[in-house]
């Protein structure tokens, strides 16, 4: 690896990171960052993967104004959640393990088994799982890796439609394209990406803050520490939530906040 006009080589995240995004979001062709690797194409990897992805999308999406949500592809996130799908739901049984293919154009990940007989393609779309490996399910829920039964599927469905999951009766397969970062962004991103931007308030974010820190989180705690009433903590939420920038997973009582992965 040699760093070009379209490739940026870092041993660290630093502080130049927004400035790189958008260099290369406003250049036609569009460009590449790595993190963990020297400037002479040596690898030297990072501590916390997960931890760095989360950094990376939380400082590309708060602190580039007007806002580059839309206008960049976030995969990290989602091929987490179908690789971890198609790991637990594998059917094991006939020796065949989930294959992980990557092309000039598009990963594409395919798990054993098709679907569970006691499973419609409609249940598998609201969220209903039916794990086949109960054991490997518990201990990737466990280490945090899942939080609930299904849920992995909503995330996808955030960013892709349907249509990128292929069934039959012996396998499960899901697409994902892979698309040109300078393709269909406009021009002057992080200058004037266009009138109708959402463009975080200050009250918007910090209760994205308050959700980072604590996800259970009531509308009336957030009132109290942010010193606002609940109208207003209830308005900016409906913003949020319109622009998906979060989400409520389960019911009003016992459910709980969770930052979209734009």
């Amino acid at each position: 690896m040699i760093e070009s006009n379209r490739l940026e080589l870092k041993r660290i995240l630093n502080d130049s990171l927004e400035k790189e995004v958008v260099s290369f979001l406003n250049y036609h062709e569009g460009g590449e960052i790595f993190i963990g690797i020297d400037d002479d194409g040596t690898v030297v990897g990072v501590q916390d993967s997960d931890d760095i992805q989360k950094r990376i999308i939380d400082r590309i999406k708060n602190n580039i104004y007007p806002s580059t949500i839309g206008l960049f592809d976030v995969v990290i996130v989602t091929l987490k959640e179908a690789v971890i799908n198609a790991i637990i739901h594998n059917d094991y049984s006939n020796g065949i393990p989930p294959v992980f293919e990557i092309f000039a154009d598009r990963i594409v990940i395919t798990s054993a088994g098709g679907l569970p007989q006691e499973l419609s393609q409609e249940e598998f779309f609201e969220g209903i799982s039916a794990p086949r490996n109960k054991e490997l399910m518990r201990v990737f829920k466990d280490v945090r890796l899942v939080e609930q039964l299904g849920s992995g599927v909503h995330r996808i469905l955030r960013h892709y439609d349907r249509s990128i999951f292929k069934f039959s009766p012996n396998f499960l397969r899901v697409t994902f394209s892979i698309k040109n970062v300078g393709e269909n962004v406009g021009e002057n991103v992080g200058e004037n990406v266009g009138e109708n931007a959402f463009k975080l308030n200050n009250t918007q974010k910090q209760i994205i803050l308050l959700i980072q820190s604590n996800k259970y989180i009531t509308q009336l705690e957030m009132s109290e520490q942010l010193n606002k009433t609940v109208r207003t903590i209830q308005r900016n939420m409906r913003a949020l939530q319109e622009n998906e920038l979060i989400y409520r997973v389960g019911s009003d009582t016992s459910g709980y906040w969770e930052l979209s992965d734009l």
